[in-house]
């Protein structure tokens, strides 16, 4: 039995066609045990095996819907079935098809925190995207000294609570969807890089060198999601489209 999702999509009003898309998509995993089951039938060996290695029901179930919830995604870009796909992995683990098998190169990308995932996938266009959940006792100086660049400490430096820690969690979340489309993840030396305004988009953020230089073409967008979680997503692209699309799930604002 294949999973079955119901989708939702909701796009910008006036779309400019010649921009390129990126499908932004949410689920939920924390599912019925039936549902459960039905994702476990279209992972991999590897994957139901590394499933049995979780100690909490809980923790192995949002495993198996997330990976099946992927393979499900991917199978709408592809002429495949879920369980047909055959995945590879980055040496630093960020997913990836071992053949590419659609017009142009599909990327994709997958974050998740407590109950929910999100999922960027594009033709073209490296993708990144991240979503934690906010924690007080994680928007610690210590930490950003260590994720931050000097610009981007003194911003959070000004701002008091509950600014500075919205600031943290959007600083982080920026950075780490940067981060997982390069696949590099925490490695790389994100306090080299800023973040700020893209100047010709004030809901973009670009991404610049020590020395202040942009690093073109990326584009990164805090997106819109429910308290209490952040999320954002980075595109290899100066201007691109967004289409969000739900599946069963009211998490993204």
């Amino acid at each position: 039995m294949q999973p079955a999702i119901d989708v939702t999509t909701s796009t910008l009003a006036a779309r400019d066609t010649s921009l390129p898309v990126v499908d932004v998509w949410q689920a939920r995993l924390d599912r019925h045990e039936e549902e459960v089951v039905s994702f476990l039938e279209v992972l991999s060996p590897d994957e139901v095996e590394r499933a049995g290695r979780f100690v909490f029901r809980r923790d192995r179930n949002r495993y198996v819907v997330a990976r099946g919830t992927l393979r499900t995604i991917l199978a709408q870009y592809v002429p495949l079935t879920p369980g047909d796909l055959d995945l590879a992995y980055s040496p630093l683990g960020k997913p990836e098809l071992a053949t590419q098998i659609s017009e142009g190169s599909l990327h994709f990308n997958v974050s998740h925190a407590g109950g929910i995932a999100l999922y960027a996938v594009s033709t073209g266009q490296r993708v990144g995207i991240d979503v934690e959940e906010v924690v007080a006792d994680r928007a610690e100086e210590g930490v950003a000294r260590l994720v931050f660049s000097t610009h981007e400490n003194e911003v959070l430096q000004s701002l008091q609570e509950p600014e500075r820690k919205e600031a943290f969690f959007t600083y982080w979340t920026l950075k780490e969807a940067y981060a997982k489309a390069l696949g590099m993840g925490l490695q790389l030396p994100l306090t080299g890089l800023t973040i700020s305004d893209a100047p010709e988009d004030p809901a973009l953020r670009g991404v610049y060198d020590r020395d202040g230089q942009p690093i073109e073409p990326w584009r990164l967008i805090p997106l819109p999601i429910l308290a209490p979680y952040k999320a954002a997503l980075a595109v290899e692209a100066r201007a691109f489209h967004i289409r969000y699309r739900r599946i069963n799930d009211d998490v993204m604002s």
